[in-house]
């Protein structure tokens, strides 16, 4: 299937470091796709605008005025400030074809859009890099059994513009109604092999610098080459609140992707 131009939505939240290192990335790695990046801002925050216009001839700031993360007794934590960012940033959206991501991740490889792309089909019209099995929650849930993650979700915008991004109660996830879209229409995704969702995978992966990365994501492709990567919990370790051991922090992260990903 023939997509050049993609359109790219990365809720963030005072986190230029964490922005810049997926941009970054996206750009060193873009082959010959077109993207457009609309950064959602979660906050009132705008002290690295400028630096984020910067990282490429076509990038949207986006200014979302949410209480997020700053008020822990706000509902627009985790799931919900996800969903309140890739719902304004959906709003931009132009291209065919939307990636919707999280803002700590970064592209490892040359091909490793072309490689989403090339999972894409008429009954297949989502990918996403990660899935979680659904034995829980929701009765839909539990009948479809899989569940496409949004740490990275490439999708026809019709599909994404369709459909509501903001969870339904504790056990929905941001993002779901993507999934169940598919399940009620008769549809399927592709999820890569994803290390968060088998671990046994880590021992496959061909690049030895990619196998000790404690708690970090990474997406493969057919051939078990790292394509992608998530740190996870991006917003929680911006604001130094992420207390569980031996997981990878954003210093460590900064340092592992400019040595051996940028």
């Amino acid at each position: 299937m023939e997509i050049k131009n993609i359109d790219i939505v990365i809720p963030s939240f005072r986190s230029k470091e964490l922005i810049s290192l997926a941009i970054k990335s996206f750009e060193k790695y873009r082959g010959n796709f077109n993207f457009k990046y609309i950064v959602v801002e979660n906050s009132n925050d705008t002290s690295y605008k400028e630096h984020v216009l910067s990282l490429s001839t076509d990038v949207l700031w986006v200014q979302n005025l949410v209480p997020s993360w700053e008020n822990s007794n706000s509902p627009y934590v985790g799931s919900e400030a996800n969903a309140s960012g890739l719902e304004k940033g959906l709003e931009s959206v132009q291209a065919e074809y939307v990636f919707l991501i999280q803002n700590d991740v970064v592209a490892c490889r040359d091909d490793w859009m072309s490689y989403l792309v090339s999972k894409i089909n008429d009954e297949v019209p989502m990918v996403t890099v990660r899935e979680n099995f659904a034995n829980w929650g929701a009765p839909w849930r539990q009948a479809a059994g899989r569940i496409a993650c949004t740490v990275g979700i490439l999708v026809k915008t019709s599909i994404a513009k369709s459909v509501s991004m903001w969870p339904s109660g504790t056990d929905w996830d941001c993002g779901d109604e993507l999934t169940r879209h598919c399940f009620d229409n008769g549809l399927n995704f592709f999820a890569c092999q994803n290390t968060a969702s088998d671990e046994s995978l880590i021992e496959k992966i061909q690049n030895d610098e990619y196998r000790n990365l404690p708690g970090v994501e990474r997406v493969l492709n057919d051939n078990y080459e790292v394509i992608f990567m998530h740190l996870g919990r991006g917003a929680e370790k911006t604001l130094n609140r992420y207390r569980k051991p031996n997981k990878m922090l954003i210093p460590g992260w900064v340092k592992f992707v400019n040595e051996n990903v940028l």
